[in-house]
């Protein structure tokens, strides 16, 4: 038999699976319709 706390616990970690699932795809869909690079800074030459 599980005790309280190791219920609450996989109950828990359920939740932040499930988020953990949203914000990845989140960002994947907002890499396919916003394509983002940091721009290229030259290079100085001593």
């Amino acid at each position: 038999m599980q005790s309280k706390k190791e219920t609450s616990e996989k109950e828990n970690q359920k939740l932040v699976d499930s988020y953990d699932y949203l914000a990845n795809a989140a960002m994947e869909s907002y890499n396919e319709v916003y394509h983002y690079e940091p721009p290229k800074v030259p290079v100085k030459k001593k």
